[in-house]
């Protein structure tokens, strides 16, 4: 039988252990999540690298561990639903937040999934894509009145002429024209239809999905060579991933580019595309971690639930920062 003596040791030591484990359960690394809408996106490293930077900062003001985690469903299509389930195995993993940019969410699948967790204590930044009704801690998306304008002032400037056209290209499953119904379909879920028509509102908007550019200019070749007057732009660069040569014409005023992948760096070179402009990814994952990880340590709301930042922006000038730029993202 253990005499008092005895007992009030263990009492001491069993004292001693819980509070050694609460010191470490207190250090702890607090960590977040990312989800993209791709797990092969290279704008995924961007925003998971623009989090990194700002969690190097906010651990040395909480003096605590802070981490961030890719937890990108590997599947080639990822939906609302995937999404959804990636956010479960966030919290079950331990982490306290999640930087998303959502999919679709039609069904309000993922909007439902965000609001039950945030009950929870488990909070979202959306990026680049809201979903309001999804009780989000808050949302970071482009500015998009800078962002047309990177395109409207070109668009106006260059088409004076009364039969001027712009040629949208889309990304689809075969090369040819569409309605303005299916481009609405095909843009990219950060690209909208209205914004389209705000950049073209002085000219002529004519649609076209193709695999590749190359394949388009190869099945349209006779259409394209009797414009007069023309400009285009890719509303997503991936028309452009196979390297298409974009082959010369007097008659086309320019070429814009949405997108900034890294291979745009060979079309910027050669004066081929004038102007390419993008979400800033980056600083949407600097920002998200920002406002996540002060709500996790303050119970701070942001300022601004929704904050608009300025789309990178790069034309045949700006190489040396746009090579810059992806060392920076890519890292």
């Amino acid at each position: 039988m253990l005499s008092s003596i005895n007992i009030l040791k263990f009492m001491r030591k069993l004292s001693a252990i819980f509070a050694l484990i609460f010191i470490v359960l207190h250090l702890q690394a607090e960590s977040l999540a990312l989800i993209f809408d791709s797990a092969e996106s290279p704008f995924a490293r961007a925003a998971l690298n623009g989090a990194n930077d700002a969690l190097k900062e906010l651990s040395l003001r909480y003096k605590t561990p802070l981490s961030i985690a890719n937890l990108t469903p590997q599947n080639a299509l990822l939906t609302a639903e995937t999404q959804a389930l990636a956010l479960d195995k966030a919290k079950l993993s331990g982490a306290r937040g999640a930087i998303v940019f959502p999919i679709n969410d039609g069904n309000n699948i993922l909007s439902s999934k965000i609001e039950k967790l945030s009950d929870s204590v488990f909070y979202t930044s959306l990026i680049s894509v809201d979903l309001s009704k999804s009780s989000r801690l808050c949302a970071i998306l482009k500015d998009e009145e800078k962002f047309l304008d990177n395109f409207e002032n070109v668009v106006l400037k260059k088409s004076k002429s009364e039969i001027f056209e712009l040629l949208i290209i889309l990304k689809g499953d075969t090369e040819a024209k569409i309605s303005e119904e299916e481009a609405a379909q095909l843009l990219p879920q950060n690209i909208k239809i209205s914004e389209i028509k705000v950049i073209g509102k002085k000219v002529k908007i004519v649609y076209y999905k193709c695999r590749f550019f190359s394949m388009l200019q190869e099945k349209f070749r006779k259409e394209l060579k009797d414009l007069d007057a023309y400009g285009i732009i890719f509303a997503e660069d991936s028309v452009l991933q196979n390297m298409s040569k974009i082959e010369d014409d007097l008659d086309r005023a320019f070429v814009l580019c949405m997108g900034i992948s890294p291979y745009m760096s060979e079309y910027l070179e050669s004066g081929k595309v004038e102007l390419c402009s993008y979400d800033d990814f980056y600083g949407y994952g600097y920002l998200s971690a920002v406002k996540l990880v002060e709500k996790i340590f303050e119970n701070k709301n942001p300022n601004k639930e929704v904050e608009y930042i300025a789309p990178l922006k790069y034309n045949k000038k700006d190489l040396k920062r746009f090579h810059g730029d992806w060392i920076k993202f890519l890292r």
